[in-house]
């Protein structure tokens, strides 16, 4: 009788604090567990969902720490943000819920809209601006097999299309080659403004 009680308060504990988190965050997993008095979460083969962000993770590995509001997911990670089509694949990506903002702490590849991709890595994707940085190169191909080869850092803009970066090589789908400094392209309206080094047709 007193093992019933005790397996029964349990449960409703452990019920309670999922619940709350629940209220924020939805945790699909069969392998959950909570400690540090519900402030921590660790879950195995999991699907995470954020409804009032419009996000949805997946992975092999997922803590969230409920305090600092922070989701670190690791092993086959898959993040797609509904809002704007966009999907991050990596191997340690990290959520701020708070800041709203996904930091992608390996080698990592952007699907925008169908429309871009993007591999670099330790990308910081903030979603209030829409922006992508990274101090690292990155090769981005768009829908038109053109190629742009950033060196150094560079930032994307993904709701106005304008990439900006410090070295680049374009490769055009004609396979014409054009090296470029301090370049700003507009991919919506096909311009580029930049220093212009070298040209190969």
């Amino acid at each position: 009788m007193k093992i019933e009680k005790i397996i029964i308060f349990v449960s409703i504990c452990i019920f309670s604090i999922v619940t709350t988190v629940a209220q924020e965050i939805d945790f699909i997993s069969s392998d959950i567990k909570i400690t540090d008095n519900g402030n921590i979460l660790k879950a195995a083969d999991v699907i995470v969902k954020v409804p009032k962000k419009n996000l949805i993770a997946e992975s092999d590995k997922a803590k969230y720490n409920k305090k600092t509001k922070l989701i670190i997911f690791e092993s086959n990670v898959k993040i797609q943000d509904l809002s704007k089509n966009l999907i991050i694949i990596g191997d340690k990506i990290e959520y701020d819920q708070g800041k709203d903002v996904i930091k992608s702490k390996s080698k990592s590849n952007i699907n925008i809209n169908n429309k871009y991709v993007i591999e670099s890595k330790e990308l910081l994707y903030d979603r209030k601006s829409g922006k992508l940085f990274s101090n690292n190169d990155a090769i981005i191909v768009d829908n038109r097999k053109n190629i742009f080869k950033l060196k150094d850092k560079f930032e994307f803009d993904t709701i106005n299309e304008i990439i900006k970066a410090k070295n680049s090589l374009i490769i055009d789908n004609q396979n014409n080659k054009y090296l470029f400094e301090d370049i700003v392209i507009n991919l919506n309206k096909n311009e580029i403004i930049g220093k212009e080094l070298k040209i190969e047709f």
